[in-house]
């Protein structure tokens, strides 16, 4: 099992590099052996004509569907364990605005107490510690499985000195994490979006961002991405690579 991060700010391709787009060149993900995990709730439009009876939206994970909507993190890690060990039909899982496990739970309430935050934060970190469960059973550590989480990101101003730069961090609701587990150590990759001008057409170019420009989390391994530490923003293509690296099975994604 091979899991990394795409994150970036609102409109700036997460979620369309996740799907297939002819007109926009993006291979995307097999839909058919994807399970997708909406935290923005099952209002959110999803890129693919006809999703619902695509996904078997009707259907409970163990039923054969591959939908679901919720911010409930400890459900989410219980998803992750059950499709490793139970689902060999899927090959990639989506999390999708991961960070409104957090944001949503905290706009629920009306008022937080110091032990809210603290079971905010274990409850969340489980969703991640799940991954280290899966990594740790050979009999759910399958070489065919990926893992996507996608997470909204937050600009901090900083005073360096007497210089004021911005810092681009993995939104985190609440200090429990991000003083403990910083969300973007948990990652060797993290794909950042960006979105450039194309100097001719003056059109918007969307892009993975692979290495850090200023100071964003964007990460990987030595060598993983060739060029200039961009990549057109298709996730499909990004997993294509990443598990050729690895030297992974990928004849799910031809």
């Amino acid at each position: 099992m091979v899991s990394f991060v795409i994150a970036g700010y609102p409109a700036s391709g997460k979620t369309t590099s996740l799907f297939p787009n002819e007109e926009l060149g993006i291979k995307g993900l097999p839909v058919d052996k994807t399970l997708y995990i909406t935290c923005a709730g099952p209002g959110k439009l999803i890129p693919v004509p006809n999703w619902r009876n695509v996904f078997n939206a009707d259907k409970k994970i163990m039923e054969g569907g591959r939908y679901l909507a919720t911010i409930d993190s400890e459900k989410i890690a219980d998803v992750l364990i059950y499709v490793a060990e139970k689902r060999p039909d899927i090959k990639v899982i989506v999390v999708d605005d991961a960070n409104f496990t957090m944001g949503k739970t905290v706009m629920q309430k009306s008022k937080l107490e110091r032990q809210d935050w603290a079971d905010l934060g274990v409850n969340t970190y489980k969703m991640f510690d799940a991954l280290d469960k899966i990594t740790a059973n050979p009999k759910l550590n399958r070489e065919d499985l990926f893992i996507i989480f996608n997470f909204h990101l937050t600009a901090t101003e900083i005073m360096d000195g007497y210089i004021m730069r911005t810092k681009h961090e993995i939104s985190c609701a609440g200090q429990m994490l991000k003083k403990n587990v910083p969300l973007a150590s948990l990652w060797d990759i993290i794909l950042v979006t960006d979105v450039q001008t194309d100097p001719m057409t003056q059109q918007p170019k969307y892009v993975f961002r692979t290495k850090p420009l200023g100071d964003t989390p964007a990460r990987a391994p030595y060598g993983m991405f060739k060029g200039d530490g961009t990549l057109i923003n298709d996730a499909g293509e990004a997993l294509k690579v990443i598990s050729e690296y690895f030297g992974l099975e990928t004849d799910f994604l031809n």
